[in-house]
């Protein structure tokens, strides 16, 4: 948590988000082609980097919520935050709750039960939920991030136009 936070403060929101996905996209990847499995030091360090580069994404979607409605304080005049982590807390249960769902389907499917013995489609279907959720995740997020404009200029736009003609620092707030 203390360096993704270092990171974030250092690079920016945007910045530290996007190089989490793209390091953690790297790492999921080459656990998945490397199968490091039967090298344990190897594993570890992957998967503690894996556990890493996860943070610097995670740890940054909730002041991003705030730069959001700072950006549409700026951009409308309105100062709407219930509205905007409402409809992102939204969005995050609804996905959020079918993630039990999916799970079980695939390891149904894959033919687990009570006590079932691990076999190979098992482990694949483990590997599935486990790595490659979040890779496909990670491309998504890289994506999304393409349209995110808010960067550390732009924020320094915001606080710099929020000042009157006296210097003064003006209120982000509604009228």
């Amino acid at each position: 948590a203390f360096i993704a936070g270092g990171v974030a403060i250092g690079f920016g929101l945007r910045k530290a988000f996007v190089l989490g996905a793209w390091i953690n996209l790297i790492f999921s990847v080459s656990l998945l082609l490397f199968r490091p499995f039967d090298v344990v030091p190897v594993f570890i360090l992957l998967m503690s980097l894996n556990t890493l580069c996860r943070r610097l994404t995670a740890q940054n979607v909730d002041p991003m919520i705030a730069d959001v409605v700072d950006y549409h304080t700026y951009k409308t005049g309105k100062f709407m935050p219930g509205m905007i982590a409402s409809s992102f807390s939204f969005i995050d249960k609804v996905i959020s709750s079918m993630a039990g769902s999916i799970v079980g389907l695939l390891m149904g499917l894959a033919g687990y039960h009570a006590n079932a013995e691990p076999t190979t489609a098992l482990f694949w279907t483990s590997l599935l939920i486990y790595l490659g959720f979040p890779i496909l995740g990670d491309i998504i997020s890289i994506i999304a991030m393409k349209f995110y404009k808010i960067d550390k200029t732009v924020y320094k736009q915001i606080y710099e136009d929020k000042k009157d003609d006296n210097g003064t620092e003006l209120q982000l707030i509604a009228k």
